[in-house]
């Protein structure tokens, strides 16, 4: 027999033992023991121990997290874990995860999707975090994993030209006509699509807001009338992600982020009042835009007609382009932390790495390298 008194985390000494048909035998097995022994638990976690399921500590994580994070990004958790983890690792126990069975994961759904990649990685990290912290493993092995990195495309924002032309395009789209073969303009049949696409190309230019912040506004957030006009976000349209959510005004903009106050140019000023003096049937938010029922204009749906007005050749322009757009010429004109400001971020690396086009074309030094000519 071979035996062993073991100090817990509440400070008792409890004895462990086995036997065998040899001392060594007897310590070999004494030995396993240990290395697999629960060791007394405190009520909270009792549920759970070194030989419970991945699925069961996903049940035991999602269930702590309902209580700190938004429920959209619950719903974002679990649909990582049940697409791409749960048939997986689902039915590994706790103390069998590795470095190794991470990465394999990690690195066959980056495969497929590389967002799908990074929020499982955050879902282990915090499942295996919570294994951690119960010393069901002694460290966490998502950080000996490298984090899934996407090719980086670099950041294209439109020329003056370009916007022409868009707005060009948006026109003609909500205009809902045909042009037949005689040139004779006819409107077309059935409920105009896009209807209020043109004022929300003019207010993302404008602004270079989010489109879930730019849907998401109320008209007494809007300032028309002092000397300086301005509009003021505070919240986003929330769109569904699952079967059974529906379509809600979150009231605080995305990340938390404070209120942000921007100024409006003339020409957005003018199509604001424009459209505040429009008859609104039904408007019980008193939204800048409503449908014909009352109820936010979902981001999805402008997508979709944003999608059939722009053309194929433009298929790389999205809403958030705008914001890229936005952010290019105020850097150019003001400097980047003026940029910084006008998107609202909280520092200027958000900015110049994902918002602001670089520029290509180096000045004219010629006549500074003109002193390396070699001398006649």
């Amino acid at each position: 027999m071979a035996r062993v008194r073991i100090r817990d985390q509440d400070g008792k000494r409890r004895l462990v033992e086995a036997r065998g048909k040899t001392a060594a035998e007897a310590r070999r097995k004494l030995q396993e023991k240990i290395v697999n022994r629960e060791p007394p638990h405190p009520s909270q976690r009792a549920e759970l121990s070194k030989t419970s399921t991945m699925s069961e500590l996903f049940t035991y994580w999602i269930a702590q997290k309902t209580k700190t994070v938004s429920p959209q990004t619950i719903t974002g958790y679990r649909q990582a874990w049940n697409a791409y983890c749960a048939a997986a690792v689902g039915e590994i126990l706790i103390r069998e995860m590795t470095a190794g069975k991470v990465d394999t994961l990690i690195n066959s759904i980056g495969e497929r999707t590389m967002s799908g990649a990074r929020m499982s990685r955050i879902v282990m990290s915090g499942m295996l975090g919570i294994a951690v912290r119960f010393d069901f493993l002694s460290h966490n092995p998502v950080r000996d994993t490298p984090r899934p990195t996407p090719k980086k495309s670099a950041v294209r924002a439109l020329t003056p030209d370009e916007l022409d032309e868009l707005r060009e395009r948006v026109r003609n789209y909500s205009r809902h006509q045909t042009i037949d073969e005689y040139g004779v303009v006819r409107p077309k049949l059935g409920q105009r699509p896009g209807a209020d696409l043109e004022d929300i190309l003019m207010l993302l230019i404008a602004t270079g807001a989010r489109i879930g912040e730019l849907l998401a506004l109320k008209w007494d957030q809007v300032d028309l009338d002092s000397p300086i006009p301005t509009v003021t976000f505070s919240a986003t349209l929330v769109v569904p992600r699952a079967v059974g959510e529906r379509l809600f005004r979150q009231n605080f903009r995305k990340g938390d982020a404070p209120p942000l106050t921007v100024v409006l140019p003339p020409f957005a000023v003018t199509a604001l009042r424009r459209r505040r003096a429009m008859p609104t049937f039904h408007n019980p938010e008193n939204a800048l835009f409503v449908t014909g029922t009352g109820n936010w204009v979902s981001p999805a749906n402008v997508r979709r007609s944003w999608r059939a007005a722009r053309g194929d050749d433009f298929d790389w322009v999205t809403p958030h382009t705008l914001r890229k757009t936005v952010a290019t010429l105020v850097k150019e004109t003001y400097g980047v932390e003026a940029a910084q400001a006008q998107l609202g971020h909280a520092n200027t690396r958000v900015t110049e790495a994902h918002y602001i086009q670089r520029v290509t074309l180096a000045p004219d030094m010629s006549d500074a390298l003109n002193k390396f000519a070699p001398k006649t």
